[in-house]
């Protein structure tokens, strides 16, 4: 921001200003809110005409396979989950990308990204793996707001 000059505005959902902004990005959001579409909705309408929107949440398909085993191993679902659930949704990449288009943003992309604290062993990997179907703990949503809103 104080390099560019750029605008930043963090804010709930409910209390952001209306914006025109070039880029929306919500961080472990998606999966916690009560109604997803109707916020990716709202971001749609903050973007200008071509902004982005970034989204990273937890991969469903993995969040669910751990909760399976978990379910399975009573000491380990403690030990995993403690007494709170994790997420409102287990959305996997279909349903993201299907809840992107259907708030209305074209150029949907889903992919899997590595974990934060994943080494550099780990990232080069996961990029030699690019375009084939890998599970990583979160995902990431790329989509633009169409060119003319």
């Amino acid at each position: 921001r104080q390099r560019s000059g750029a605008r930043v505005q963090a804010s709930s959902l409910e209390q952001a200003d209306p914006l025109h902004a070039s880029v929306v990005t919500l961080v472990n959001v998606l999966d916690q809110l009560a109604d997803p579409l109707l916020a990716l909705e709202r971001c749609l309408g903050w973007l200008e005409a071509g902004g982005t929107l970034y989204a990273r949440l937890p991969n469903g398909r993995v969040h669910a396979l751990i909760m399976r085993l978990a379910d399975r191993l009573p000491v380990a679902r403690r030990w995993l989950l403690g007494s709170t659930p994790l997420h409102l949704h287990v959305l996997g990449p279909d349903q993201v990308a299907a809840a992107a288009l259907g708030a209305g943003f074209s150029s949907v992309r889903v992919i899997m990204a590595p974990p934060h604290a994943a080494g550099r062993a780990a990232r080069a990997l996961l990029r030699s793996l690019a375009g084939r179907p890998v599970l990583t703990p979160s995902m990431e949503l790329w989509a633009r707001s169409p060119e003319q809103v």
